[in-house]
């Protein structure tokens, strides 16, 4: 009485392998889309096309097509409402994803003056 106890659950070799697969894609998509989200943070309110995009975030085409298309169904990039000035469809991120983005520069601090 009062003693440990412990919840065993069993699970089948290929489940777990297959879990540990998916956690493996899962980490490699966030690191892509991080430098999306970094190349579409530095466009700012005017976004960018779909090839800038690409060429700033300095991805392959093998490895961009995916990740684009994820995040464009997940709506993690949106499209800018159209502008008449501009000739290509372009993207930005959700007010909520430049809020959130942690990879943001600080701005400088200045160092106290010292006497």
């Amino acid at each position: 009485e009062g003693g440990r106890r412990w919840n065993v659950t069993l699970r089948a070799a290929s489940e777990i392998e297959a879990a540990m697969k998916q956690a493996k894609e899962d980490v490699k998509f966030e690191k892509l889309e991080s430098q999306l989200r970094r190349a579409l943070l530095d466009a700012g309110p005017n976004g960018l096309t779909k090839y800038n995009i690409r060429a700033n975030s300095g991805m392959s085409g093998s490895k961009f097509g995916p990740t684009w298309d994820r995040m464009i169904s997940s709506g993690k990039i949106v499209p800018l409402e159209i502008d008449p000035t501009y000739c290509y469809q372009r993207y930005i991120l959700p007010p909520a994803e430049e809020k959130n983005e942690t990879n943001q520069s600080s701005p400088p601090v200045d160092a106290a003056p010292t006497h």
